[in-house]
């Protein structure tokens, strides 16, 4: 909930307290890759800092990079690479780039033509 939402205190009590950043739920989720769905810079920052696997990958193959160039986030691309994000393929066989270039084609399909 915290780094989903962005709480950065609580992110920070919750890890002072021994929470795992690399931990992962069900699906090979990690934190890091939950702020990074929900485009929170301040708390992706932070779980780097304290050691998150930019390069972890969940069980589609997805690592944090590939949801930040597929939602656009350009700050979050940046310390992501800054930080050694690798551009890797999931399983789909999609890298990173590709995201963001499937995501350019499709904003440029469903513009409004004047």
């Amino acid at each position: 909930w915290a780094v989903s939402r962005g709480v950065l205190n609580i992110v920070a009590r919750l890890t002072d307290a021994g929470a795992d950043v690399t931990a992962t739920n069900n699906a090979g989720v990690t934190p890091l890759q939950k702020a990074t769905i929900f485009g929170q810079f301040a708390v992706v920052r932070k779980l780097i800092d304290l050691g998150g696997d930019v390069n972890c990958a969940d069980s589609t193959g997805m690592t944090p990079l590939h949801t930040a160039a597929m939602c656009g986030f350009k700050s979050i691309i940046t310390i992501l690479r800054k930080n050694g994000a690798a551009e890797v393929k999931n399983n789909s066989g999609k890298t990173p780039s590709d995201l963001a270039l499937d995501k350019a084609t499709t904003a440029s399909l469903t513009e409004n033509v004047d």
